[in-house]
């Protein structure tokens, strides 16, 4: 074990020796990043907001809703995890969407472990 690592004698790889990308596969990477950025804008814009709103609105944020749960701890516990779930959910369908004609499904009899 030199230097702290297992793979002591495995060859570096410089990035600059790999192959370019194929053009189609560089366009979903692209698709994919734009996707997923402006999904996690949207949920760090929610994250971000719920102290911006205790700061700017404490009254509002400290009204008991649902259980005596303050509004505070509505929005970071319940609504992050919707909000969490949405986001997947919107993802996964925009990916389908654009890309769901490209994907195979196998036939029920054809799937792997499945014995007649």
């Amino acid at each position: 074990m030199a230097n702290g690592t297992d793979n002591a004698g495995a060859a570096k790889v410089s990035y600059k020796d790999l192959a370019p990308l194929e053009s189609e596969i560089s366009e979903i990477m692209k698709t994919e990043f734009g996707i997923s950025f402006w999904l996690s804008v949207a949920y760090f814009i929610f994250i971000l907001g719920v102290p911006i709103l205790n700061w700017t609105a404490p009254a509002l944020m400290k009204t008991r809703i649902w259980g005596g749960m303050s509004l505070t701890w509505f929005l970071t516990s319940i609504m992050a995890m919707v909000l969490a779930f949405v986001i997947a959910w919107l993802h996964v369908s925009i990916y389908q969407k654009k890309f769901g004609s490209d994907i195979e499904h196998p036939s029920a009899g054809q799937r792997k472990g499945v014995s007649h």
